[in-house]
């Protein structure tokens, strides 16, 4: 499924940058330890949802598709 296809996204907007930030110190640790390990999982977060109820699959999987 496209993203254009996805009935449940919502449309892009481009922000213009008109000046850059400096990184917080955890941004700047994770920088450190990608460029230390190109790829590493040591920064994922695994989690695990019970969803109680219905939901519609395809909803569900564009929210997922989103995220990722």
């Amino acid at each position: 499924m496209s993203r254009d296809d996805n009935p449940y996204s919502t449309p892009e907007t481009q922000a213009t940058v008109t000046a850059e930030l400096p990184l917080s110190a955890i941004q700047q640790r994770h920088w450190f330890i990608e460029k230390l390990d190109p790829g590493t999982r040591a920064l994922n977060i695994s989690v695990r949802w019970k969803i109680l109820g219905t939901a519609p699959a395809e909803a569900l999987e564009a929210a997922f598709q989103t995220i990722i």
